[in-house]
């Protein structure tokens, strides 16, 4: 296995976003077979095949993807920001 991630806390603070959404992310990388959880530790990042897999790894489609994701949380952020004001009345 690879790197941990931060906690979901730490993440949600640092896209500005609800740990809710975070949580989410992460569920949908575990099932995608990115990422993995083990109960006590922390979620990691799965190794990325090695040079004699079936199929390389496209590191230009990785950062597009990251890329993207990156824009969906923001567009989703400001969307819920959006929601709360107008729900406060303002």
């Amino acid at each position: 296995m690879g790197e941990k991630i931060p906690s979901l806390r730490a993440l949600a603070e640092e896209y500005s976003v609800a740990e809710l959404t975070v949580h989410a992310a992460v569920k949908e990388l575990q099932h995608e077979g990115v990422l993995a959880s083990t109960s006590g530790r922390g979620t990691f990042v799965k190794a990325l095949p090695s040079a004699g897999s079936e199929e390389p790894v496209d590191s230009d489609a990785v950062l597009t993807e990251l890329r993207e994701l990156r824009q969906e949380v923001e567009a989703l952020r400001t969307r819920v920001e959006a929601v709360e004001q107008s729900q406060r009345g303002d």
